[in-house]
Protein backbone atom coordinates (compact mmCIF):
# COMPACT_ATOMS: atom_id res chain seq x y z
CA UNK A 1 0.00 0.00 0.00
CA UNK A 2 1.07 3.60 -0.48
CA UNK A 3 1.27 6.38 2.10
CA UNK A 4 0.81 9.79 0.49
CA UNK A 5 1.49 13.36 1.64
CA UNK A 6 4.35 12.67 4.05
CA UNK A 7 5.11 15.82 6.06
CA UNK A 8 8.37 17.57 5.20
CA UNK A 9 9.06 19.51 8.38
CA UNK A 10 12.25 19.92 10.40
CA UNK A 11 10.84 17.47 12.98
CA UNK A 12 10.04 14.92 10.27
CA UNK A 13 13.55 15.23 8.81
CA UNK A 14 15.01 14.70 12.29
CA UNK A 15 12.89 11.56 12.81
CA UNK A 16 13.83 10.11 9.42
CA UNK A 17 17.51 10.70 10.22
CA UNK A 18 17.38 9.29 13.77
CA UNK A 19 14.86 6.47 13.44
CA UNK A 20 15.23 5.33 9.84
CA UNK A 21 18.88 6.40 9.34
CA UNK A 22 17.85 8.18 6.13
CA UNK A 23 19.68 11.39 5.25
CA UNK A 24 18.20 12.09 1.81
CA UNK A 25 15.26 14.17 0.65
CA UNK A 26 12.03 13.09 2.37
CA UNK A 27 9.76 11.50 -0.26
CA UNK A 28 6.26 12.72 -1.01
CA UNK A 29 5.01 9.13 -0.73
CA UNK A 30 6.31 5.71 0.29
CA UNK A 31 5.21 2.21 -0.70
CA UNK A 32 4.95 -0.76 1.66
CA UNK A 33 5.14 -4.32 0.33
CA UNK A 34 4.72 -7.74 1.91
CA UNK A 35 7.82 -8.40 4.00
CA UNK A 36 7.67 -12.19 3.56
CA UNK A 37 10.84 -12.19 1.50
CA UNK A 38 12.78 -10.75 4.43
CA UNK A 39 10.85 -12.11 7.39
CA UNK A 40 7.98 -14.52 7.84
CA UNK A 41 8.17 -14.02 11.60
CA UNK A 42 7.90 -10.24 12.15
CA UNK A 43 7.75 -10.43 15.96
CA UNK A 44 10.51 -7.81 16.06
CA UNK A 45 7.95 -5.27 14.85
CA UNK A 46 6.26 -5.57 18.25
CA UNK A 47 9.42 -6.11 20.31
CA UNK A 48 10.99 -3.10 22.05
CA UNK A 49 14.09 -4.35 23.89
CA UNK A 50 14.39 -1.05 25.79
CA UNK A 51 11.28 -1.43 27.91
CA UNK A 52 8.99 -3.93 29.59
CA UNK A 53 5.87 -4.35 27.45
CA UNK A 54 2.43 -3.29 28.67
CA UNK A 55 0.86 -6.42 27.12
CA UNK A 56 2.37 -9.68 25.86
CA UNK A 57 2.85 -10.37 22.16
CA UNK A 58 2.74 -13.99 21.02
CA UNK A 59 4.15 -15.15 17.72
CA UNK A 60 4.79 -18.66 16.48
CA UNK A 61 7.21 -19.58 13.74
CA UNK A 62 5.87 -22.81 12.29
CA UNK A 63 9.08 -24.31 10.95
CA UNK A 64 12.69 -24.58 11.98
CA UNK A 65 14.41 -24.62 8.56
CA UNK A 66 17.55 -25.95 10.24
CA UNK A 67 17.55 -29.65 9.31
CA UNK A 68 20.05 -29.63 6.44
CA UNK A 69 22.45 -27.44 4.52
CA UNK A 70 21.43 -25.80 1.27
CA UNK A 71 23.03 -27.33 -1.82
CA UNK A 72 25.09 -24.82 -3.79
CA UNK A 73 26.59 -26.96 -6.56
CA UNK A 74 24.75 -25.18 -9.41
CA UNK A 75 23.98 -21.51 -10.02
CA UNK A 76 20.26 -22.19 -9.46
CA UNK A 77 20.83 -23.93 -6.12
CA UNK A 78 23.32 -21.25 -5.08
CA UNK A 79 20.80 -18.51 -5.91
CA UNK A 80 18.06 -20.44 -4.10
CA UNK A 81 20.30 -20.79 -1.04
CA UNK A 82 20.89 -17.03 -0.99
CA UNK A 83 17.16 -16.36 -1.22
CA UNK A 84 16.46 -18.86 1.57
CA UNK A 85 19.08 -17.15 3.72
CA UNK A 86 17.43 -13.78 3.11
CA UNK A 87 14.03 -15.22 4.02
CA UNK A 88 15.04 -17.22 7.09
CA UNK A 89 18.25 -16.06 8.74
CA UNK A 90 16.83 -12.72 9.89
CA UNK A 91 14.11 -14.52 11.88
CA UNK A 92 16.52 -17.16 13.16
CA UNK A 93 18.95 -14.46 14.32
CA UNK A 94 16.16 -12.66 16.19
CA UNK A 95 15.10 -15.85 17.96
CA UNK A 96 18.70 -16.62 18.95
CA UNK A 97 19.20 -13.13 20.41
CA UNK A 98 15.94 -13.02 22.39
CA UNK A 99 15.63 -15.73 25.03
CA UNK A 100 12.03 -14.75 25.76
CA UNK A 101 11.07 -16.14 22.31
CA UNK A 102 12.94 -19.49 22.52
CA UNK A 103 10.25 -21.80 23.87
CA UNK A 104 9.16 -23.85 20.85
CA UNK A 105 10.32 -27.39 19.98
CA UNK A 106 10.09 -28.41 16.32
CA UNK A 107 12.13 -31.59 16.71
CA UNK A 108 9.26 -33.72 18.02
CA UNK A 109 8.05 -36.86 16.24
CA UNK A 110 5.18 -36.76 13.75
CA UNK A 111 3.05 -38.74 16.21
CA UNK A 112 3.61 -36.14 18.91
CA UNK A 113 2.94 -33.33 16.43
CA UNK A 114 -0.44 -34.91 15.65
CA UNK A 115 -1.27 -35.24 19.35
CA UNK A 116 -0.27 -31.63 19.88
CA UNK A 117 -2.48 -30.55 16.98
CA UNK A 118 -5.45 -32.47 18.44
CA UNK A 119 -4.99 -30.78 21.82
CA UNK A 120 -4.12 -27.37 20.35
CA UNK A 121 -7.28 -25.43 21.11
CA UNK A 122 -7.48 -26.59 24.73
CA UNK A 123 -3.74 -26.07 25.19
CA UNK A 124 -3.95 -22.52 23.90
CA UNK A 125 -6.79 -21.66 26.27
CA UNK A 126 -4.95 -23.22 29.18
CA UNK A 127 -1.73 -21.38 28.30
CA UNK A 128 -3.46 -18.01 28.13
CA UNK A 129 -5.29 -18.63 31.43
CA UNK A 130 -2.06 -19.62 33.19
CA UNK A 131 0.35 -17.21 31.47
CA UNK A 132 2.58 -15.61 34.11
CA UNK A 133 2.47 -12.00 32.96
CA UNK A 134 4.33 -10.75 36.03
CA UNK A 135 7.03 -13.39 35.54
CA UNK A 136 7.34 -12.45 31.88
CA UNK A 137 7.76 -8.78 32.78
CA UNK A 138 10.50 -9.78 35.25
CA UNK A 139 12.26 -11.75 32.50
CA UNK A 140 12.08 -8.73 30.21
CA UNK A 141 13.32 -6.47 33.01
CA UNK A 142 16.27 -8.81 33.54
CA UNK A 143 17.09 -8.80 29.80
CA UNK A 144 16.73 -5.00 29.63
CA UNK A 145 19.16 -4.38 32.50
CA UNK A 146 21.86 -6.79 31.28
Amino acid sequence: FTVHDIPNTDETKKLWKEKVKFNGQIPVEVKFVDGGLLSNFPINVFHNPKRIPRKPTFGVRLSAFRDSLNKTDTIFRFTGAMINTMRQLYDFDFILKNDDFNWLDFNMSNENKLKLFERGALGAISFLEKFDWEGYKQLRKKIYYL
